[in-house]
């Protein structure tokens, strides 16, 4: 994505790729209410059961899929038809409604691919995931090197739709191949007895998510609403792609860390589960840090990758790289609370940060800009990390006290 994404660059200009940021992150936005918060659900309850209780995990399954089908297809439809109202009357940006109908293509396949890749972490098949995101990547780098600069934007979301497919293909094998291995079955009758799962679990989620999604979707309106605002957000999404680099190893643990936590607070007590979440903390962080020192001090070279027009804009990856190390901490708390199914607690601290950015955003941008916009995504973040600081503290309290008392017995 990040190679393809420069290539882009260069060949839409500064503005352009300010369009297909507003075409991507509105697909995301979508798609994050398409995802009703079946992906977590799907990952700690498979992971709970699999070995456990077969006939649960394949009723859990079930009812995530039929669910999952139905609101992607909500969702996909409900964002085709609203492009236009986005593009000229919410974005105020009236040529990017074709790039926006093309974009409700892609909710289909990003929400598809996390919800096989969330089912996959689920059974601990690691190397499956692995395997559909190195052929989506490569598939969308040759098609967007391909397409981007014969058919402009069109070319380049076309490429992703095209890598969306390969993936797709690829992890839904591998979900059948788990559920043969681990003999589940699936059949809608019995996801239908596991509905309750939705109401405990996946609708928390489902309701954090939205509330982020409006959040971030609003606070792009804002920013394309200023002048030169397209420009400045083509020049953020080349910093966000920096950001995104320095998340990919924590964002990569991230999806073995519900799983993991969810059976060994099952299976091996709270001890282990302690353990085992400042392991994750100290991974995640650690390899944050690893990868942002550098950027940061190569980011006036790395900008020129994009383009003339990106030179001036080298600070924006030094500040989103700084908000990328403290979410790197902030999502390790966010999947220990997720895994102890504290999901409403999530949906509160998805609140604060959401009401953070938006009036940080609301308080800036008229003034500062884009760079108003990444400053108050640091701010949020750390905000939001004091929040899930707190949560994180109450559930491995009781385990360390325990702890603490068999080592005094003994």
């Amino acid at each position: 994505m990040l190679l393809t994404q420069i290539v882009v660059a260069r060949v839409v200009g500064k503005a352009g790729f300010g369009e297909w940021s507003l075409a991507i992150n509105t697909a995301g936005a979508f798609g994050v209410l398409a995802s009703f918060g079946l992906g977590l659900t799907a990952s700690k309850h498979i992971a709970e059961f699999r070995n456990t209780d077969p006939n649960r995990a394949g009723g859990v399954l079930s009812l995530v899929l039929l669910a999952g089908m139905t609101t992607v297809l909500a969702m996909a439809a409900t964002c085709f038809v609203a492009s236009e109202w986005l593009a000229v009357s919410f974005y105020r940006v009236p040529e990017a409604v074709v790039l926006l109908r093309l974009g409700s293509v892609l909710v289909f396949g990003l929400v598809s691919i996390v919800l096989l890749e969330s089912i996959l972490a689920g059974f601990e098949d690691f190397r499956a995931i692995a395997g559909t995101n190195i052929v989506q990547g490569i598939v969308l780098f040759i098609a967007g090197c391909l397409l981007a600069p014969q058919f402009g934007l069109t070319g380049a979301i076309s490429a992703v739709a095209i890598s969306q497919i390969a993936a797709l293909s690829l992890a839904f094998r591998a979900m059948l191949a788990n559920c043969r291995r681990h003999r589940i079955r699936l059949s809608p009758q019995s996801g239908w007895h596991e509905r309750r799962v939705l109401l405990t679990y996946a609708l928390p989620s489902v309701i954090a998510d939205a509330i982020s999604a409006v959040a971030v979707t609003a606070s792009q309106a804002i920013v394309v609403r200023v002048p030169s605002g397209l420009a400045g957000l083509g020049a953020y999404q080349a910093a966000v792609s920096w950001r995104d680099i320095v998340l990919f190893v924590p964002g990569s643990l991230g999806r073995i860390t519900v799983p993991l936590l969810a059976r060994v607070r099952m299976e091996e007590g709270p001890s282990r589960f302690a353990s085992a979440f400042r392991a994750n903390l100290s991974l995640n962080v650690g390899a944050a840090v690893l990868v942002a020192i550098p950027v940061m001090v190569a980011s006036p070279w790395i900008v020129q990758l994009y383009g003339p027009g990106f030179r001036e804009d080298w600070d924006l990856i030094v500040i989103l790289l700084v908000a990328a190390m403290i979410q790197a901490a902030r999502d390790v708390m966010l999947r220990l609370t997720a895994s102890a199914g504290r999901i409403w607690y999530n949906t509160m601290a998805a609140t604060v940060w959401s009401a953070s950015v938006l009036i940080g955003v609301a308080l800036t941008v008229p003034r500062w800009g884009v760079r108003g916009f990444a400053w108050t995504w640091v701010v949020a973040m750390l905000i939001s990390a004091l929040v899930y600081s707190v949560a994180a503290r109450s559930i491995l309290l009781p385990g360390i006290d325990r702890r603490i008392q068999a080592s005094v017995g003994s």
